[in-house]
Order: structure tokens, then C-alpha cells, then sequence
């Protein structure tokens, strides 16, 4: 495919909203790398190419780069980014043209994750510390408040200079940081996701950055060594040094049931809305112990599960990603899936040691009643034979 060509795909009426961009790129691509597995393999063909005057693929993408990036949107954006860095030819075009690429990141309506994803790929370039470290002013520049501490979590690492950088940009908006990680911890539950009105987030925003300021002070730590654990089912969830802060969907207080193998948090509460309704849920936790290799043994893990069992507790996330350790002890670390005996509204999860777990419970359970029954109707059978036989004898001597 030559540039004309090309040019007139993306510019096609078809391709207005920028869906098709993308897809234009993947066939000259793909055009051009089977050209040159027929040049391999045909020798005038290789002589023809050095006569040939057309562009190449390299610099037709090179050239046109900033059409390019303008004419896909941000439903593509992702996909466009992998392809070409995936291109071995075509890294070194993206490296000349970062600045364009940032600006149409910035100048798109695209989510947070969608950003973080694209750095994270740019991060994996080789030799992408150089590309990160003279644009670092550039990124944070076009890269909004609710972006910036995704952005950071892909980029810290790189080098103290960055971190330093990033540390400072987060400083700057932490009430925007603290905002975005309650806005966006509120939505892991997606069920029960009510959208939050802006008064709402920027009055507990607030409240959410005084608690994390204080954590910061007690652990000793900076805002860049904010790490993002992940996103649970209920909350998003992040390392503040030694401390796990939990911020998610609303539950009611005191509803999971407080347990030695359940790790108890050191502060819980919950925000609400003008209708006095849940929205939100803060935990803030002791950060457990890591499992170690010989920990990721199927009985330990039941033997948690019938610990809980035991005392009327079942939980429904049965897998080692929600264990930790506690005093040698395997814990629970993630409250989510967490019933009392008897709730009508459990939910199990799939692909989970749960139900197998409770199966096997269940029919243990079995067993013990089927044994202490025979067992008692064993002790039963004694009494009665030794009451006969000391009937027998008084009716033998009364003779």
C-alpha cells in the first residue's frame, strides 16, 4: 500500500470518527512485512527495491504520524499504541514523535486505565528510561489530576529523578489524587455503583486525604510510595508503608464477622450521601505477612476455610490471592466474600476453592454425626445388654 493509498483510508468518510485508523495502519503493516518476506526469498526483488522511489512503510507512519494519532479516538487509541510499539521498525517513529502522542493522549476523553495501559507498554520499550526521563515535565504537564497517580504508578522506579518529579506533581494535586481514588473505589462493585454527585467527592475527598496524610506521617513515606495492591470486588486497594488502605463500595459496619483468621482492620467507616444512603467504605488495615512457597498447599488453605466453618463463618473467595500471614497464621485478607451462617443473600464466587472446600466440609461434617450416631447406638446397645443382664441376675436370685 502506497501513501496515497493510505492517506485516503484514514481519511475516508468511513473512517470520520476515527474507528478505522488502526485497522488501516495493520495492513500497511502487515502489507509491508510480507513484502519483505518475498524479498527474502527473491533475489530481484531485492535489486527492484533499490529502484523503487515510493515511501517506505517506516516513513510513510513517520511522516503522517500526527494524522495519524488525530484521526483515531479513544475507543482505539489502546490498540493503536500496541501495534506500533510491537513494531520493532516503528518504535524508533514513536520516540521522535512522543510529544504528539502525549498531546493526543491529553486532548482525548479516555479513562484513567486506558492511559496506565499505554504507559505501561511504553515503559516496556527498550531503552524507554532515556524517552521517560527527558519528556517526565511533558507527561505530568498533559497528564490531568485523576491520571496522574495511575501515570505514576507505571513510571516510578525508573529513577530517582523521576520519582522525585512525580513525587512533587503528586504533592501538588493530592486532593485530586484523593478524589480519583475515592470516585473510582466506588465503582469496583459495579452491581450496587451509584454515581457519586461532584459536592459529595469533594467534601469526603477531603476527609479521605486527611486520614491518608496521617498514614503518610505515621509510616514515613511519600505519596510516590503510594502502590496500587489492585482492585477488589468491593474496593480499590493501596500500600501506604505497613498499611493496607481499603476504599470501595459501602457495606454496613460490623456485618463480616470478627474472626482470629480474619484480618480485623484498624479503622472502618463509612461515608454517606444527603439522603444519609452508604457510598463509600474506608478500611484501613496492618499489612500481612506475604505467603511463602511452601504455603500454597491445598490442605493449609482448607484448614482456614474449616477454621471459619467451625465457628459459622463461610467464605465464599476461597483462593491464596486473599491470604495472608498473621503470627505464622494463614489469614484472610480480603473481607469481601465473607457470610455469618444462615445470610439468605451469599453469593459464591467462581474459580474458588469455596465450593469444593464447603463440599468436602459438608461431608466431613457427615461423617462425624454418622460415627458419633453409630457410636452412641453402639453405647446404647451396651447399657441395654448390661441392664438385661443384671435383670437376668436379680430374676435368677429372686428365684
Amino acid at each position: 500500500m502506497n501513501e496515497r493509498k493510505f492517506l485516503k483510508k484514514i481519511n475516508s468518510k468511513l473512517n470520520k470518527d476515527g474507528d478505522f485508523t488502526h485497522l488501516a495502519v495493520h495492513d500497511l503493516l502487515m502489507e509491508n512485512q510480507m513484502v519483505v518476506n518475498s524479498k527474502k526469498r527473491n533475489m530481484l526483488g531485492k535489486v527492484f527495491a533499490k529502484f523503487r522511489k515510493t515511501k517506505s512503510v517506516e516513513q510513510i507512519i513517520s511522516d503522517n504520524f500526527e494524522t495519524i494519532m488525530n484521526k483515531t479516538n479513544g475507543q482505539q487509541i489502546e490498540l493503536l499504541c500496541e501495534m506500533l510499539i510491537q513494531n520493532e521498525t516503528v518504535v524508533p517513529i514513536i520516540f521522535d514523535n512522543f510529544d504528539t502522542l502525549l498531546n493526543r493522549i491529553n486532548n482525548l476523553d479516555i479513562d484513567t486505565y486506558t492511559v496506565s495501559s499505554i504507559f505501561r507498554m511504553v515503559v516496556k520499550i527498550p531503552n524507554s528510561e532515556e524517552l521517560i526521563e527527558e519528556n517526565i515535565n511533558a507527561i505530568i504537564q498533559k497528564t490531568s489530576g485523576e491520571n496522574i497517580f495511575e501515570v505514576a504508578q507505571e513510571l516510578k522506579g525508573i529513577s530517582e529523578n523521576i520519582d522525585d518529579t512525580l513525587n512533587e506533581a503528586l504533592e501538588d494535586q493530592k486532593l485530586d489524587v484523593a478524589r480519583y481514588i475515592l470516585d473510582s473505589g466506588t465503582r469496583c462493585n459495579v452491581t450496587n455503583y451509584k454515581k457519586v454527585n461532584d459536592v459529595l467527592l469533594d467534601e469526603y475527598s477531603g476527609k479521605l486525604l486527611s486520614l491518608m496524610n496521617k498514614v503518610l506521617q505515621d509510616e514515613q513515606v511519600q505519596m510516590i510510595d503510594i502502590t496500587e495492591l489492585g482492585r477488589g470486588s468491593y474496593s480499590k486497594v493501596l500500600q501506604i508503608g505497613e498499611k493496607v488502605l481499603k476504599v470501595g463500595a459501602p457495606r454496613e459496619i460490623g456485618q463480616i464477622p470478627k474472626h482470629p483468621r480474619i484480618l480485623q482492620p484498624l479503622l472502618e467507616t463509612n461515608f454517606m450521601d444527603s439522603e444519609n444512603q452508604l457510598f463509600a467504605c474506608i478500611e484501613l488495615s496492618t499489612k500481612a505477612e506475604k505467603l511463602k512457597e511452601e504455603d500454597y498447599q491445598e490442605d493449609k488453605l482448607y484448614e482456614l476455610y474449616q477454621s471459619l466453618r467451625d465457628d459459622g463463618i463461610i467464605w465464599t473467595d476461597a483462593k491464596f490471592a486473599n491470604v495472608g500471614k498473621i503470627d505464622g497464621k494463614l489469614v484472610v485478607i480480603d473481607r469481601d466474600f465473607i457470610y455469618k451462617e444462615g445470610n439468605p443473600n451469599i453469593i459464591w464466587q467462581e474459580n474458588t476453592y469455596a465450593k469444593s472446600f464447603e463440599k468436602r466440609y459438608l461431608q466431613e461434617k457427615s461423617a462425624v454425626i454418622v460415627q458419633e450416631f453409630m457410636e452412641n447406638q453402639d453405647n446404647d446397645r451396651k447399657i441395654g445388654q448390661e441392664n438385661i443382664g443384671i435383670s437376668e441376675k436379680k430374676e435368677f436370685k429372686s428365684r
